[in-house]
């Protein structure tokens, strides 16, 4: 009984603190039931149909700030990995300048002969009236790949760049 207390007083804790900062990688552990489908799309928050690694495992999102040059803006690293039964990593990177601000999320999703499969979100501008979301599925093949383009900011999937 005085451990079913304790609990309750470190939940009530943490609820009343607003939780901790919000983390940039999310696992997700719930299992859902696998699809046996060839579009990703179809298989949105499912299971791989496959274990197959990635094909380009290092990946970079570069958000690039057009109106302040073709190098200006953020670029975010990360390794995909093959997903273990009932675990997904989601990323998050946010970037830009005032006004002009994206925030993505993306989530490898399978490999198989097309490509490296993922999901990618973008919710632009952030925070403003008129924000967004819009969402892709793409195929990645190691080549630079605009995923979202607008007067302000390009959002290119790529290899990484040697430093």
């Amino acid at each position: 009984m005085r451990n079913h207390y304790a609990l309750l007083v470190a939940i009530w804790l943490v609820a009343l603190s607003g939780g901790s900062e919000k983390a940039i990688d999310h696992i997700d552990t719930s299992k859902t039931d696998a699809k046996d489908a060839s579009d990703p799309k179809e298989q949105k928050g499912n299971e791989p149909s496959s274990d197959a690694p990635p094909h380009y495992p290092d990946v970079e999102l570069f958000v690039n700030n057009r109106k302040h040059g073709e190098t200006n803006g953020c670029t975010t690293g990360f390794t995909a990995h093959t997903k273990k039964q009932g675990m997904h990593v989601t990323h998050e990177s946010t970037c830009g300048h005032p006004g002009a601000v994206s925030k993505l999320t993306w989530k490898y999703i399978q490999s198989d002969d097309k490509g490296d499969h993922y999901e990618v979100r973008r919710v632009f501008p952030v925070g403003k009236l008129n924000e967004k979301m819009q969402e892709v599925y793409i195929a990645f093949k190691g080549q630079p790949t605009v995923l979202f383009e607008d007067e302000l900011q390009s959002v290119i999937m790529r290899s990484p760049t040697p430093r």
